[in-house]
């Protein structure tokens, strides 16, 4: 990464950022505390409760999930992928009535034990999250992780996920 790359990174304001209209916040961890990681109900129930937002986007945990909050109950989602191998999607239809915080994973350094690469899209007009798995040349990011002089730790676990 490049010095004005860093000092652009580092002059960025932290969260969350409001990208669209009111409905919908970014962060990295949760709408309570960037570092903090949502990965219980109590968590999850938290970071809902510290934003009015209908969705919050966040990440922190490498890890594809999703939160609903229903007028009954709080619960988990993980993304229901057919297959372990090649490019594959699953999606998320969102209702209006429901609130979500929605986790797209990560494209390197995944921590569910998947090693391709995580993403989602969200589609705010059809009211729609998708989220995708990619292989990629794992290989190839490796070399570039020891080559920065990165820990060899973060090379090695893009073939595992962990």
């Amino acid at each position: 990464m490049t010095d004005e790359s860093r000092e652009w990174l580092s002059g960025l304001p932290p969260g969350p950022v409001k990208p669209l209209r009111r409905n919908l916040i970014c962060v990295h961890g949760s709408s309570r505390n960037e570092d903090q990681y949502i990965s219980s109900e109590y968590g999850a129930q938290a970071a809902l409760d510290a934003s009015r937002a209908r969705v919050t986007l966040f990440g922190h945990t490498h890890e594809q999930v999703a939160w609903i909050a229903t007028r009954r109950a709080l619960y988990p989602l993980e993304p229901d992928f057919r297959s372990r191998s090649g490019a594959v999607q699953s999606e998320l239809p969102l209702r209006r009535n429901n609130r979500y915080l929605l986790n797209p994973g990560s494209i390197g350094q995944p921590r569910d034990g998947d090693w391709r690469a995580a993403f989602a899209i969200y589609d705010d007009t059809e009211l729609r999250w998708t989220w995708y798995r990619v292989p990629y040349e794992v290989g190839a990011g490796q070399k570039r992780i020891l080559r920065a002089g990165l820990p060899e730790v973060l090379a090695t676990r893009l073939w595992d996920g962990s």
